[in-house]
């Protein structure tokens, strides 16, 4: 509990690398586009290439363009955390969500840069179609989603704490 009290960013980072822990073992297990099924559950390996994607962007800008955004959005929230001369829950949760968004974010580029890929292993069939995904991205999602509410209550706590919300 410590580390995550006085280090939220190295707990949230190590949260959101940990799927480098999942990753080898699922393309130890299985060949790339091997997959099988239980039930409607998908596990395998299926690789996402890099490739142009949106935009005619290619995978790689686009971890730089996140990467960029994740920044400006840790030393926004700092900024307001030293403006305000106090932290509090909400920012000690904004940076542990923030920093798990970058550890997913540094696998991910990791693995792409070296592999060419990023390795899904996890997934789900609908109707002939399937989805496959990592825990990476369950991490990215959870930490997205923890942020906002996070956020609002820094926001409401340090304007709560200079006597401008009653």
């Amino acid at each position: 509990m410590k580390l995550l009290t006085r280090h939220p960013e190295l707990a949230g980072f190590l949260l959101g690398a940990s799927d480098l822990l999942v990753r080898p073992w699922a393309k130890w297990i299985f060949e790339p586009s091997e997959a099988i099924r239980l039930g409607a559950v998908l596990l395998g390996n299926v690789p996402h290439h890099r490739e142009v994607r949106a935009l005619g962007l290619e995978t790689m800008v686009w971890f730089g363009i996140a990467a960029v955004v994740l920044a400006a959005m840790y030393a926004g929230m700092r900024w307001a955390e030293r403006i305000g001369g106090a932290s509090n829950a909400g920012f000690v949760a904004c940076r542990f969500f923030l920093a798990g968004v970058a550890g997913v974010l540094a696998i991910n580029v990791l693995e792409a840069a070296t592999t060419g890929a990023v390795t899904n292993y996890l997934g789900w069939t609908h109707a002939g179609r399937f989805t496959m995904l990592n825990l990476g991205d369950l991490v990215l999602w959870a930490c997205l989603l923890g942020f906002l509410p996070a956020a609002a209550v820094a926001a409401a706590t340090l304007l709560r704490s200079q006597g401008r919300v009653a």
